[in-house]
């Protein structure tokens, strides 16, 4: 189960990325706009994602969630193929959000059941196992459309549709194995408390750990505005504080970020879970705190005057954060009453989405233009966004692990 959720991470952060690799095509043949193309890797995918995020989360809840993976994995792969068959803004834009709304069933389907499946002490292994699949799923995504789209260029003499439509079509039909393999896995059985339970039902499951659960909600988020924060800027700073070529940033990006994300998702799990053994829930929280720490000094590294120290800023924050995001949702899953697990999974989303997407990189590119008044300035408006929100969330993380105390000597 953690294997085949692991490669469909991988499969669906293709996917969903896959249209950044194809950008100049497919602005050449449908003479859309920067703006358009935006709007086509944001918004399109982006609200549609956290809206039915929060529907399927609720459904993985009180019905079966391997059809539930079946129809969201055919969905977002037709999605993808039917972007390969866009002649327009419009039609690009309304397969985009039949993607996002294939992919929004994903997440809290798949973590749900893991939890339900996997022992509490190795769930956030499993969890990390999952995350690594969407880490690679980024650079995979630039590595498969690239190799694609040169051998479909190669033949384009010969071939009836262009070779971004071609790259796009082979990726949402490769993704088609997902369903075979989702229909291999057992559903377990939910029960008898866990089945039809009412939506007043699961808001008091939340009610009752909310001194718990919300701080970790917000922590992550706030650590999300530096994922998107330094995901779109730090490019930017290396070429033009430090005067990197491309290939050096595709290098730091595409081999250090990604080992340095597996790295995080796999020994982060394993460390977590012999952590949990050791010291319970408190202990896994109080990890998560110091790890947000580390990365607040990860992000106010992006003002050092050395792009070797950027650099390592960038791949310590990318190791700290894909921890403490494991570590979170492990003790969301592990706080939160059975019926509430998929709701748990599609809330983190939403708050990342919301808060990280939202405000990271805007807030960056505002510091920028309005205070620094220099492009060249993007390191410190980097610094200047990221580091407090890592440190608030360390607070809300030490927030959570009192509240978890004072239940536990209640209990």
């Amino acid at each position: 189960m953690t294997g085949v959720f692991t490669f469909a991470g991988f499969i669906s952060y293709m996917d969903r990325l896959i249209l950044s690799s194809l950008i100049d095509p497919i602005k050449s043949d449908l003479a859309l706009t920067d703006t358009e193309l935006a709007l086509l890797q944001g918004a399109a995918f982006a609200i549609v994602y956290i809206a039915a995020g929060l529907f399927f989360g609720r459904l993985a809840d009180r019905r079966r969630r391997i059809p539930l993976l079946v129809a969201g994995s055919l969905v977002w792969c037709f999605g993808t193929m039917a972007c390969g068959l866009a002649s327009s803004f419009s039609e690009m834009f309304a397969a985009r959000m039949i993607v996002g709304i294939g992919e929004a069933t994903l997440a809290p389907a798949a973590v749900s059941l893991l939890a339900a499946s996997i022992p509490p002490d190795r769930l956030a292994t499993a969890i990390g196992a999952f995350v690594m699949g969407t880490i690679v799923g980024g650079p995979g995504a630039v590595a498969v459309s690239g190799t694609l789209h040169a051998l479909f260029d190669a033949s384009s003499p010969s071939l009836t549709f262009a070779p971004w439509r071609l790259v796009l079509l082979a990726a949402g039909s490769f993704g088609l194995i997902l369903p075979l393999l989702f229909l291999s896995l057992r559903e377990p059985e939910r029960a008898h408390s866990e089945a039809g339970v009412p939506l007043s039902v699961a808001v008091a499951g939340f009610r009752r750990h909310l001194g718990v659960i919300l701080p970790i909600y917000l922590g992550l988020a706030l650590l999300s505005i530096g994922d998107f924060g330094l995901l779109t800027w730090s490019p930017s700073l290396l070429s033009r504080r430090f005067a990197l070529e491309a290939h050096d940033i595709a290098l730091v990006f595409g081999l250090g970020v990604t080992a340095a994300g597996v790295a995080g998702s796999l020994g982060g799990g394993l460390f977590l879970d012999w952590l949990g053994r050791r010291e319970g829930t408190r202990g896994r929280i109080g990890a998560i705190a110091i790890l947000a720490g580390i990365a607040a000094a990860a992000a106010a590294a992006m003002a050092a005057p050395s792009a070797l120290l950027v650099i390592t800023g960038v791949l310590v924050w990318t190791v700290a954060s894909a921890v403490a995001a494991i570590g979170g949702i492990a003790v969301l899953q592990q706080t939160l009453p059975a019926h509430c697990r998929g709701t748990a999974m599609s809330l983190v989303s939403f708050f990342a989405i919301l808060i990280g997407l939202g405000l990271g990189p805007t807030l960056i590119a505002a510091a920028t233009e309005e205070l620094f008044a220099s492009g060249a300035a993007v390191g410190w408006s980097m610094a200047i966004v990221i580091t407090p929100a890592a440190v608030a969330g360390a607070a809300l993380f030490l927030m959570s692990r009192r509240s978890a105390h004072r239940k536990m000597e209640v209990q």
